[in-house]
């Protein structure tokens, strides 16, 4: 493969950034299994063994992913229904609307004009 870093170039219509020398195109299980559960992984090897560039974070953006508080954001959880009830009183709407019946009366009028030949 060329020494140039072609992974950030748009990929445009007749332009190629392929190694024409790789003959190997195996891809990397992400899926382990351990007692019949799937445990997802990251790959190891990209497609025919290449090496997977890993993201590399600046200790700024450490410190900053591991002081963020959700809550000073988006303000604290609120645990309330939609009437403003508590959550203590919160009746799930399958419960709420059990044996209710939805009635639509409705009546059509049709255009009483004919149209004759």
């Amino acid at each position: 493969m060329s020494s140039q870093r072609t992974e950030h170039l748009p990929f445009l219509p007749g332009n190629s950034f392929r190694d024409y020398n790789q003959s190997k195109y195996h891809v990397s299980n992400s899926l382990t299994f351990k007692n019949g559960y799937a445990f997802p992984t990251h790959p190891q090897h990209g497609i025919g063994g290449t090496q997977i560039p890993l993201p590399h974070l600046t200790q700024a953006e450490l410190d900053e992913l591991s002081s963020f508080k959700p809550e000073l954001t988006y303000g604290a959880d609120k645990i309330a229904d939609l009437n403003g009830n508590d959550a203590s009183t919160f009746i799930p709407a399958h419960c709420a609307f059990d044996k209710k019946v939805l009635k639509f009366d409705a009546f059509f009028q049709g255009s009483s004009s004919r149209v004759t030949k």
